[in-house]
């Protein structure tokens, strides 16, 4: 027999969510800010789950915040910002496979939450431009996967780009690029090591 086929819009799923930021002048060229954010997202369609019953997919919920610090010279040549976040997602679906193998099937992930820092900066001066950004990151389950490292995030990212532009001459407006990448080890099940990317280009 076959299971019935559950209605896949789900106009009951509806919600309203909050937003709100703010952001200070306390010195010239320093801003702080602040801001807050709640999500929902239905998720369309229905799930089945390991006995291959048929389930109404609930919404995804969301929660962040976001607070730092904004610096800027007044000549333009350099800006900045330091900032921590905090995000939090709740009934994300998944994938499982039954013990001894088989047919895969849906799972309502708990939740899973995320902090951290991250900075960019970005200095120029004449035709050159440095841009930096660097995140440091720590995330776990929620509920039942309380404690759980979180698949395919890595702990820290670095990245570097520099940009140098000619400004006089017969290669003027003509530049030169590079940049280097990095993102630390990251926890899946077949195991994933550090990525170390390196980018060129010109024109």
């Amino acid at each position: 027999a076959q299971n019935p086929v559950l209605v896949i819009d789900n106009p009951e799923d509806t919600a309203t969510v909050p937003q709100a930021g703010a952001s200070v002048k306390v010195f010239p060229g320093v801003n702080v800010f602040a801001s807050y954010s709640e999500s929902f997202r239905p998720q369309r369609g229905v799930g089945r789950d390991i006995n291959g019953n048929n389930f109404k997919k609930p919404p995804q919920r969301g929660e962040g915040l976001d607070v730092g610090i904004k610096v800027g010279t007044e000549d333009g040549r350099f800006s900045g910002t330091i900032s921590y976040f905090d995000i939090t997602v709740t009934d994300i679906m998944g994938r499982a496979t039954p013990p001894g193998g088989g047919t895969q099937y849906d799972i309502v992930i708990d939740g899973r939450q995320v902090d951290g820092w991250e900075f960019d900066g970005v200095w120029q001066e004449g035709g050159n431009q440095l841009i930096l950004s660097y995140a440091k990151l720590s995330g776990e389950g929620l509920g039942s996967g309380a404690g759980q490292p979180i698949a395919n995030m890595p702990e820290e990212r670095f990245a570097v780009w520099n940009k140098y532009e000619f400004t006089q001459g017969r290669l003027r407006g003509a530049f030169i690029a590079g940049g280097y990448n990095y993102t630390s080890a990251r926890s899946i099940s077949s195991g994933l090591g550090p990525a170390d990317i390196r980018d060129g280009s010109y024109g």
